[in-house]
């Protein structure tokens, strides 16, 4: 019982002050003695590098990724995610180089997400357009809903049309493909 309520006690501290945008308290509270005891280790971390990631600090995420992944023993799985987040943070950064050394990474890790991850990183990074024509084909599966969506495809047919710039055919589309799409942006 007094686990819960200080782990309550500690989101609700941690909450506040990210809804007012204080980061210094927000390290603070995440550095304490009670949210050490509160939380395992890979939480707090990881909820660290969102608030780098929401901060937009490239060199803190950097930073934090390394310390993550060299520094902590983490199970596969929390390695997937730290790699996920990290490839697609530095995919919206533009940044070639880093996202392609941890778009390696992941290739260890979870080959599936790596294919996914893979052809985004062509489509985006390299401008490259050999997949279009199994992206078109997707496309029209899933308008004729044959068959569930995957948020990975989601994922990959975003980055065909911001790198076709047909975001007209998109709109039409969306609502039918996934209706959380709408909230996705387009940049």
């Amino acid at each position: 019982m007094i686990p819960v309520l200080l782990r309550r006690h500690v989101w609700k501290r941690l909450s506040l002050a990210i809804a007012q945008d204080d980061f210094d308290t927000y390290f603070k509270v995440l550095d304490s003695f009670i949210s050490k005891i509160s939380f395992p280790a890979f939480y707090r971390e990881n909820i660290r590098l969102s608030a780098y990631i929401t901060q937009n600090k490239e060199e803190l995420v950097k930073k934090q990724i390394n310390f993550m992944e060299t520094e902590m023993r983490l199970k596969r799985e929390e390695k997937q995610q730290i790699f996920e987040r990290a490839f697609y943070y530095f995919i919206d950064k533009r940044d070639k180089n880093v996202a392609y050394d941890i778009l390696q990474k992941m290739k260890a890790e979870d080959s599936k997400m790596y294919d996914f991850m893979e052809i985004e990183y062509e489509i985006l990074m390299e401008k490259k357009t050999s997949h279009i024509k199994d992206l078109e084909e997707r496309i029209e599966q899933l308008e004729t809903k044959k068959d569930p969506v995957k948020q990975e495809e989601i994922n990959i047919i975003i980055g065909y049309y911001k790198q076709t710039k047909r975001f007209s055919k998109m709109c039409k589309i969306k609502s039918k493909i996934y209706p959380k799409m709408c909230l996705t942006s387009i940049r």
